[in-house]
């Protein structure tokens, strides 16, 4: 079957609801060309009915304003892609396999990822009206059995890692301080308990503070999630120039010449595989489908111009690594903040630079878990009460409720880490 034949036989359902129009009488005027065209077929009494379905769901889908620009969408790729991953995996990777040639690996990677923006573009380019990324393009390829299964997938994946995420955060952020909030907790508050694996042995407060803050951000609105989100990016992207630019300045250019490598073309790609981790995702633009201004331009183009960015900041802050020390030496545990321990300042910028990044990739998380609930909500492959929006926010505000407790819930029970 053809890229062409395979949408046009989606179900009249979707058809309708991509029409994606503008006001009512635009809308109106969409459901008359639809039926008309159906007044042939032989299951007229159907199409009313998807009519009047799709007409319930128009309070839902097309009462959502348009606003995000370019620049938003990339920041939205951007902040769920800078987790830890560079800050972890670069100096795994250069010190097991790539050595001073970990510069490569991120390149090798990029490429990858790029044959993945190209159809993630594609699929934007062609479907207007969507949210759910990758759930809703397996709906519009392969039917409703493979999106259930890849919503279900993603949904639970999302919970599972904003939770850890934020344990992350707080491990991270707590050992600047030098784990003052978790003896505080267990010595003075006394807030622990005897538990064995996979239980939680105490209360976690800095990752159930973050959890619960991020989700209220987002129940505010896409609007306030989307300024922090920019602010956070910001931060992000300075933090990893500046990374870049010390490395450069205090690095020697000795330590990439002068130190032996054997690995090979060989050891360079098996770094590759290693910082692929780094550039997961990249595609969190294409939830925002539903509410960028002329998506079929924006969304594709904010996909390559994420993954151009990334891919320059992994690949400058990687040569400052190796520039600042021989990749035999680094230390895999704590590779940026080792390798500039003898700068203080640069020390510090660096540790906090973990906290930041993880900050924009749980508030990134959150917003693509609600949207993955809503869209499959919307289908008819969710309980469809989750799929209801606040008049003031146009938040799916029962997703947002349901996912927070079930994330609270895995932090304050669950030892992500067992």
């Amino acid at each position: 079957m053809t890229r062409r034949s395979l949408f046009h036989a989606l179900s009249r359902r979707k058809r309708l609801r991509d029409l994606n129009c503008d006001n009512n009488n635009e809308e109106e005027d969409g459901y008359r060309r639809i039926t008309r065209d159906d007044d042939n077929d032989d299951d007229d009494d159907a199409d009313a009915d998807s009519v009047e379905l799709l007409r319930e769901d128009n309070q839902i889908v097309n009462n959502r304003n348009r606003f995000i620009k370019l620049p938003t969408l990339v920041f939205l790729s951007i902040s769920n892609s800078i987790g830890t991953g560079v800050y972890v995996f670069t100096g795994l990777a250069a010190n097991l396999y790539a050595g001073q040639f970990i510069c490569l690996s991120y390149l090798i990677a990029s490429v990858v990822c790029l044959f993945s923006a190209f159809c993630y573009a594609e699929f934007a380019a062609r479907i207007r009206a969507s949210t759910g990324s990758s759930y809703t393009f397996a709906y519009y390829s392969l039917g409703e059995l493979t999106a259930f299964l890849t919503g279900w997938m993603i949904f639970i994946g999302s919970l599972a890692s904003i939770a850890a995420n934020a344990i992350a955060w707080s491990s991270y952020l707590d050992s600047l301080t030098g784990y003052a909030v978790r003896n505080f907790t267990i010595n003075t508050m006394h807030a622990s308990w005897t538990a064995s694996a996979p239980f939680n042995d105490h209360l976690d407060l800095l990752a159930l503070a973050i959890v619960t803050l991020l989700f209220l951000v987002s129940l505010m609105g896409l609007k306030l999630t989307a300024l922090f989100n920019n602010l956070i990016a910001t931060l992000n992207i300075a933090v990893l120039l500046v990374i870049t630019v010390a490395g450069l300045v205090y690095g020697k250019w000795q330590n990439l010449t002068d130190t032996p490598y054997s690995g090979g073309l060989n050891g360079v790609v098996k770094g590759s595989a290693i910082v692929m981790y780094a550039y997961f995702g990249f595609e969190s633009s294409t939830f925002a489908i539903d509410e960028t201004i002329n998506p079929t331009r924006n969304v594709p183009l904010s996909l390559i111009v994420s993954l151009f960015t990334i891919t320059v900041l992994y690949c400058g802050s990687s040569l400052s690594l190796v520039m600042m020390q021989p990749f035999t030496a680094i230390d895999v545990s704590s590779s940026f903040p080792s390798a500039f321990g003898a700068i203080p300042w640069l020390h510090i910028l660096v540790s906090i630079g973990p906290v930041l990044s993880l900050t924009g990739a749980l508030l990134i998380s959150i917003y693509s878990l609600e949207r993955i609930v809503f869209a499959m909500s919307r289908d008819g492959l969710f309980f469809k009460f989750l799929a209801r929006t606040s008049t003031l926010t146009n938040v799916p505000y029962f997703v947002t409720l349901v996912s927070f407790l079930i994330t609270f819930a895995l932090i304050l029970l669950i030892d992500i880490r067992t």
